[in-house]
């Protein structure tokens, strides 16, 4: 699940710039200055697959609540 998560998370390198500074991008990893050539690249949204929590949650009663960090809940149903 977490190699599928990483295959599909991605965004374009331009969206992901949006809230960044520029320079700062330069002088922390002048090894990628070729992206900036290259807005519409989509990009992981994560470094590794391992950045993904998995939680099953759940039981008889058909639902359950994890929280964890910054974001949102997601419920989704699970069928057997």
């Amino acid at each position: 699940i977490q190699e599928a998560l990483y295959r599909e998370a991605r965004l374009p390198f331009k969206t992901m710039m949006l809230n960044k500074e520029p320079q700062a991008m330069a002088a922390s990893h002048p090894e990628l200055s070729w992206i900036h050539d290259h807005p519409d690249l989509p990009i992981p949204v994560v470094e590794d697959p391992a950045c993904f929590d998995i939680a099953v949650v759940g039981a008889a009663a058909g639902r359950g609540t994890y929280f964890y960090g910054a974001g949102e809940p997601v419920t989704m149903p699970v069928e057997d």
